[in-house]
């Protein structure tokens, strides 16, 4: 298995990973990607300020934010679209993409996870 499979195979889970190989090449599914945020600083064990806490909030955005011209152009060669305009303060995004989309996606270094769009249900 060369090193882009290798990185591939540990950011979607197996089961994902099954159904997207069984998908098929031209079917679109729903997947929210979990890209890489800036590390903060080692808190200070100290309560940040509302202020504190809402200028991280622009940081961790704005990090995440630096990936979408890769991910925008893995999904243009795909025929996908992103589904958010920016991430989330988590560094998600929902992308619409076909499987192969997918699996491009999760050899970018600035994915870090790529989770299967599923419906909440009560148990």
């Amino acid at each position: 298995m060369n090193e882009a499979a290798k990185k591939s195979r540990a950011k979607i889970s197996t089961a994902f990973s099954a159904r997207l190989d069984g998908l098929h090449p031209t079917a679109k599914l729903i997947a929210v990607l979990v890209l890489h945020r800036e590390n903060s600083s080692a808190s200070s064990g100290r309560r940040q300020t509302t202020a504190q806490r809402q200028e991280a909030i622009k940081r961790c955005i704005a990090y995440s934010e630096q990936a979408l011209g890769l991910v925008d152009s893995i999904l243009s060669c795909n025929g996908g679209l992103r589904n958010d305009s920016h991430p989330d303060v988590l560094g998600t995004i929902a992308v619409e993409t076909t499987a192969a989309g997918i699996k491009e996606l999760a050899v970018l270094d600035a994915v870090k996870a790529i989770l299967e769009d599923q419906p909440i249900s009560s148990v």
